[in-house]
């Protein structure tokens, strides 16, 4: 995918090439906007750590676009669900008009070429009191996944979990006690999905998460995704690899803006906003080999970024991240906090740090995060 091809080009680099850059002092790029739309990542010196851009990967087999469209008739979950099962056995378009959508239970695309298309914002989906449920699951619904689901399309949405009115973090049931139990009731599920893309959605009140990626995902394309007062993250990875995240804005969530945990590979996340969440802006364990560019962290309740293993076990930490082009201020924690000496390998470069009282750059051991034009301790960012 040529989305990608930039991200497996600087995951080839060494930190020593970087270290024989010349001294020449980078443009740090501009800090996104909550009022702007962030899709576009800035052009890179090629002196500088590149990121991704945020081109979608090519779809499998599938469709031509407006070819087998289904346009939803009514503002139920039976009705979308009848215009999903409508469509021929090669997929295509379910088109929901402007609306508000009352829904009983998940939106299930468990099926190949799909596409799930709203209207805009305009387009809500939303949770009836006391469903405990998902808004919408991409993927297989059964535990464990079987099957890869692919070439998969949520956009230009509304996606509204009701939070509090449920009454359980799970669909039906105590969690993970069996059945749809093991799946959480976020906005957006995507369980076991490849080659699929996510597009302008908005996700607020889950009664767990924003958007939640888990059973081995890869090669998911998010694409100006906002997420808002959910009861934990705004963003949560599991088992995520070779994915893009651009122009997120993630903000006023309980938990975490963004929370990364089991084998988080491969990715990039950048050009984003995250702000105003309950605990860190960033937290991440078992996750190697990740890009992360041009992000704004700030005034969130705990850490900025939170950088640890699993616990006690060495063998699940991160390594081998580059973070570049972070601006990171008003913190409640310690900025950028590296907790565990087997985090090795990680590049920190060309980013600010600007009224962190709590401390700006913390290391479980001096010098274990190299450090490529790093200011700290600023009373301000620069312009």
């Amino acid at each position: 995918m040529r989305c990608l091809v930039c991200l497996f080009t600087v995951l080839l680099l060494s930190h020593s090439g970087l270290d024989r850059m010349d001294a020449r002092e980078p443009s740090l790029p501009p800090a996104p906007s909550a009022a702007a739309s962030i899709t576009t990542a800035p052009a890179a010196d090629a002196k500088t750590v590149s990121a991704p851009t945020a081109e979608p990967p090519a779809p499998a087999a599938g469709p031509a676009p407006g070819r087998h469209e289904q346009v939803v008739q009514g503002k139920t979950l039976a009705a979308i669900m009848a215009a999903v099962k409508a469509l021929p056995p090669e997929g295509g378009t379910v088109f929901l008009p402007a609306g508000k959508y009352i829904c009983n239970g998940p939106v299930v695309l468990d099926r190949d070429n799909i596409t799930l298309r709203g209207a805009g914002p305009e387009t809500i989906l939303f949770t009836r009191d006391g469903c405990n449920c998902p808004v919408i699951i991409m993927g297989s619904t059964e535990t464990p996944v079987v099957r890869k689901t692919r070439n998969l399309t949520v956009s230009d949405l509304t996606l509204d979990g009701n939070r509090h009115t449920q009454n359980m973090e799970c669909w039906d049931g105590i969690c993970d006690s069996g059945g749809r139990a093991y799946i959480r009731n976020n906005c957006l599920t995507v369980r076991g999905v490849e080659d699929s893309r996510i597009e302008r959605i908005k996700a607020t009140r889950g009664r767990s998460g924003g958007l939640v990626m888990e059973k081995v995902c890869r090669r998911v394309v998010v694409t100006d995704f906002e997420a808002w007062d959910n009861h934990f993250d705004g963003l949560a990875c599991y088992e995520t690899e070779e994915s893009v995240f651009t122009g997120l804005h993630l903000h006023h969530n309980q938990y975490a803006g963004i929370s990364l945990d089991i084998r988080f590979h491969r990715n990039a996340i950048v050009n984003s906003l995250l702000e105003h969440n309950g605990a860190q802006g960033i937290f991440m364990r078992d996750s190697s080999s990740n890009v992360f560019q041009n992000l704004t962290i700030q005034h969130n309740s705990a850490h900025g970024v939170f950088v640890a293993q699993v616990d006690k076990d060495a063998s699940l930490t991160c390594r081998d991240n580059v973070f570049s082009g972070l601006r990171c201020q008003h913190m409640g924690g310690e900025a950028f906090r590296v907790n565990d000496a087997s985090c090795t390998g990680n590049l920190l470069a060309h980013s600010v740090f600007a009224h962190n009282p709590h401390g700006d750059v913390s290391e479980a051991v001096a010098g274990q995060v190299t450090q490529l034009d790093v200011k700290t301790g600023l009373a301000a960012p620069p312009p």
